[in-house]
């Protein structure tokens, strides 16, 4: 749909044997930790990413998950 916000696509079956994904955990601009696995998951209905964050993270700290793809060329030295 025209305008309309791209997601990431779940693969389903999920084949993590076969790559891995490490997308940013932010808090307050800086990264905190990694997801290493996102997907659907039919027990609970929901997608979910499992993860690893910094060991100082507090329960109830408010973190965000920058769950995309970097741009073709991003990142690139010239």
């Amino acid at each position: 749909m025209p305008g309309a916000e791209n997601y990431k696509f779940f693969d389903l079956p999920i084949a993590n044997y076969a790559s891995s994904s490490y997308d940013k955990v932010t808090m307050g601009g800086k990264t905190v930790g990694f997801s290493m696995f996102g997907g659907y998951s039919y027990n609970e209905r929901s997608g979910l990413s499992l993860g690893v964050v910094d060991p100082d993270i507090n329960i109830g700290d408010v973190l965000t998950l920058v769950w995309a793809k970097r741009a073709a060329g991003a990142g690139k030295r010239r």
